[in-house]
This record gives structure tokens, sequence and C-alpha cells, in this order.
């Protein structure tokens, strides 16, 4: 059985695969009564789609993005977030995962991405780390395996926010990742146009200065 690490509660639970039924109307919705979860990465990460693998900044509201349970999923909002460190909030600054860090091919190549976004580990790893043979685990609770860092050499990251309507764990970068459920208190971190396009499921796009 598959566990993950439930932010909200900050508890193990099991994964349920059909994720309407995993997750409760907390987690499901917001006061709209709306579904939104979100994974948010760097630059040049790519993932798999319809057309191939792609580059996250190469994709658009209506791009089909391939997901382990629901198959080609259309993505809702695309938006980019740039965050500039501080010392008071280092604890933002992204995870990168070095190529292979997750067994061979896992990632093909070195991949960045938000600390809270949850990544699939298997085999003995997931066994050594959360005693589980399958274990879906936040980015920065990865922090202790090899080839594993936090990524302390920049000043800011620009984030691509991939936004759906249903919870999506997508191939990314050669491994499986999702990301967190996109409540009012993440969406007000947000530019007025993002908010507005992710309620409307409008496309955003990343270069629209007004929505940042």
């Amino acid at each position: 059985m598959t566990m993950e690490f439930n932010i909200r509660t900050g508890h193990h639970e099991p994964l349920v695969r059909d994720a309407s039924i995993a997750l409760d109307h907390s987690e499901r919705s917001d006061t709209s009564g709306q579904t939104h979860f979100e994974i948010d990465l760097a630059g040049g990460t790519r993932i798999l789609c319809a057309e191939g693998r792609l580059s996250v900044e190469d994709l658009h509201a209506g791009s089909m993005v391939w997901t382990l349970d629901h198959g080609l999923q259309p993505l809702k909002v695309l938006h980019r977030n740039r965050v500039r460190f501080t010392p008071a909030n280092g604890h933002m600054r992204p995870i990168r995962i070095s190529a292979g860090a997750l067994g061979r091919g896992c990632p093909t190549s070195d991949l960045v991405m938000a600390p809270e976004n949850r990544v699939l580990v298997t085999g003995w790893r997931a066994e050594l780390f959360f005693g589980r043979a399958e274990y879906l685990a936040p980015a920065h609770a990865l922090l202790s395996m090899p080839g594993i860092e936090r990524v302390t050499d920049c000043d800011h990251v620009d984030y691509f926010g991939l936004v759906f309507a249903q919870r999506a764990i997508l191939e990314v970068g050669g491994i499986m990742a999702d990301g967190q459920f996109l409540g009012a208190s993440s969406r007000g971190a947000l530019g007025r146009k993002q908010r507005d396009s992710i309620s409307a499921l409008q496309l955003f796009s990343p270069d629209d200065e007004d929505g940042r």
C-alpha cells in the first residue's frame, strides 16, 4: 500500500488512487466549491504530455498532461511566481534532486521543485527512510538522502505553477510527483489576475506583468 504524508493533517495516510474519494471536503474544495491542485516546478523541468516530454515553460492552459490515475488531463492554469529569498524565508528555497538520486533514471536529470511538492519514493529507499514499500513524501523530507539538497546558491527562484481541477500525480523528469491543495490561503499569495484566472479556470499568461 502506498502511503503519503498529508501536509494538512501532519499524519501518514494511505494513498487512495481515486482523488475524489481520497480527500475530504476541506481538501477537495475551497469556499466556492471549486477544486484546485497545484505543483510548483522550476523552469526547464520536463513533464510527460500528449506531445511527449515538454519543458514546463512551454505549456499553457489546455495542454494535455499525463497523470498517473486519470490519464491525460487538461492543465487549467499556468502561472509564474518569482520568490526572492531572505533570512526569514529560507524554508521556501527549492529542493534539488540530482539525477539518479532515487534510482537509475530517477530523475533523468537534476530536478528542482518547491519543498512541499511530494515525490513518490519506492524500493529500498522507501523502506529505509519511511518503513514503507512506497511513499509519497514532501521534497523537503528527502534532504537526508544522498544527492538531494536545498538550493542555496541563488537569491530567487521562478516557480511555474501548474493548476489542475483534481489531484494529479505527474511524471516529472522521470519521477512521479504531485502538488498540494490550492486553498484560499495559498491563493492569497498570488496576484489578482492569477486568482481570477484560477477561480474562472481561464488561461493565465506567465508573461502578464499585472498578474505577478
